[in-house]
Parts: structure tokens; C-alpha cells; sequence
């Protein structure tokens, strides 16, 4: 009776072990899924601001020819604040996609703790 009890108490371990490396697996892979995220982040943030730039120079380079708002000149400005509009949509989806992760792997974390905490 007691060789039963100690074989499916350790049969429950083994399988809780393997369901701590699946959940440490998981972790790892949001871990960097988070990383990539920010550092696409980071990107975007550094092209929206180069953006913005370019935006500015122009605008001054316009206005201090007078041409403000005129022909071709008045398209570029419009095609790149475009531009900056959609870096700046993509940045917040993102930040929102980031946030998203990070709650997760925050639930996942304490799931995988609560795991540990069983086993051991």
C-alpha cells in the first residue's frame, strides 16, 4: 500500500516537474517576446522622432521661403506628416501589444510560482 502511494506520489511529481519546465519555457519565450517588443518599440519611437524632424526642417524651410502651404512643396509636408501619423498609430498598437505581454507574462510568472511552490 504505502510502494502505491510513494510510486503515484512520485508519478504527481515527475509530472508536475515537466508541467514547471513547460511553464518556465513559456516564460522564456514571452520574456524575449518582450524584449523584441521594445526594441521595436524603441525603433519606431526613433523613426517617428526622425520623422518629425524632417517634418519641422521642411516646415521651417518652407515658411522661411514664403511657401508655405504651396504646390509640391505643400505635398511633401502632407506626405510626411502622413508618414508621421501612421509611425505614431504603430507605436501606440505597440505600446498596447507590449503592455499586453507583460501582463501576461506577469500571470504566467505567478502561475509558474504557485507550480514551484506545489512541487517543492
Amino acid at each position: 500500500h504505502l510502494r502505491v502511494e510513494l510510486a503515484e506520489r512520485d508519478r504527481a511529481q515527475q509530472e508536475m516537474m515537466k508541467e514547471w519546465e513547460v511553464w518556465k519555457e513559456r516564460d522564456s519565450a514571452l520574456t524575449a517576446l518582450v524584449k523584441e517588443n521594445k526594441d521595436y518599440i524603441s525603433q519606431l519611437k526613433e523613426a517617428l522622432e526622425s520623422s518629425r524632424r524632417d517634418v519641422q526642417a521642411l516646415s521651417d524651410s518652407l515658411i522661411g521661403r514664403g511657401l508655405e502651404g504651396s504646390g509640391a512643396e505643400a505635398g511633401l509636408v502632407n506626405q510626411l506628416r502622413e508618414k508621421e501619423a501612421l509611425l505614431a498609430a504603430s507605436f501606440r498598437d505597440r505600446e498596447e501589444l507590449s503592455t499586453s505581454m507583460l501582463q501576461e507574462i506577469s500571470r504566467l510568472s505567478s502561475a509558474l510560482t504557485d507550480a514551484e511552490s506545489i512541487i517543492l
